[in-house]
């Protein structure tokens, strides 16, 4: 009997070991409003303490803790630019409906307290009208190797054109998945 206990307990391995997530992100969402809209949208991800050993290990080969521009570019290019097939596990939503995921500019990368921290903005430049328009933004991984944390302190707006534009943002928890919801519209 208790070799079949074992054999049962083996058999599910595969499912524990794939069934939690690898590495975990705590990011912030910071929205920028122009006259014409809303800009854009900046993501800071903060890494955990296992991830950012790999990062600063693999990247900082100078050992200073602070990374320079062509430490930067190879973790751009080694531990980044491979996510644009998965979309950067981002998710926008205009209105409700999915849109394309934009190429992440201003990318940058550094160590801050032992968390490897990136940051990169998503140009959208959504035109704001009179109507309200709402924006969803959030990360996810179907296969949860990675999890993504989002906290009501870790949103925040810029907008330049406050006498134009009326902007709010807010959090929205639904299941697992933590959601920055920006509404907007043309005063």
């Amino acid at each position: 009997m208790r070799i079949v206990k074992f054999l049962f307990l083996i058999s599910l391995l595969p499912s524990i070991i794939f069934a939690h997530a690898h590495v975990f992100i705590d990011y912030e969402v910071h929205v920028t409003f122009d006259d014409n809209g809303l800009e854009g949208i900046s993501i800071n991800w903060a890494f955990d303490r296992m991830f950012s050993a790999f990062i600063k290990n693999e990247y900082n080969t100078d050992n200073t803790n602070e990374l320079s521009e062509e430490q930067q570019r190879n973790i751009k290019a080694g531990a980044f630019d491979n996510l644009k097939g998965d979309r950067y596990f981002a998710n926008i939503l205009v209105n409700g409906k999915n849109i394309a995921i934009p190429e992440p500019k201003q990318f940058s990368a550094r160590l801050h307290d032992n968390a490897a921290q990136y940051a990169f903005f998503f140009p959208l430049a959504i035109e704001a009208t009179t109507e309200n328009k709402e924006v969803e933004i959030y990360f996810y991984d179907p296969e949860i190797f990675v999890a993504y944390t989002l906290d009501e302190s870790d949103l925040s707006i810029d907008n330049k054109a406050e006498n134009k534009i009326q902007a709010s943002i807010e959090l929205r928890r639904q299941r697992y998945i933590s959601r920055a919801i920006i509404n907007f519209s043309r005063k």
